[in-house]
């Protein structure tokens, strides 16, 4: 998700740790979207295999490790049945992220 503009680029969802479904998000923001000044990803094991920091180094986009609040407010507090169920968790999770976490802080 880009933070300026609230667009989001791409997401995979996946049920296992597998880093091929993150790694071809990676990709599809890199090569078609946009070129990201920085990535910020949790600390999951596919977020951390050398392909991941190898792709990002090379592409001169500075890691972030720690994001962890779709994880922890999307997916860890539900039971998710099938993935069109969590698709729609992940979903609904973004708009409510792009409309409520992100509006500017007003100063008073």
């Amino acid at each position: 998700m880009d933070r300026a503009t609230h667009n989001v680029f791409a997401w995979r969802p996946s049920n296992t740790l597998d880093a091929s479904f993150s790694l071809e998000a990676m990709n599809e923001v890199i090569t078609k979207c946009a070129q990201p000044d920085m990535m910020n990803s949790d600390q999951g094991s596919q977020f951390t295999v050398s392909a991941w920091f190898t792709t990002l180094t090379e592409a001169d986009v500075e890691i972030l490790l720690g994001g962890r609040s779709l994880k922890r407010e999307a997916i860890n507090l539900h039971e998710l049945y099938d993935g069109l169920q969590a698709k729609r968790g992940i979903d609904s999770w973004i708009g409510f992220y792009i409309s409520k976490r992100l509006q500017p802080v007003h100063e008073k």
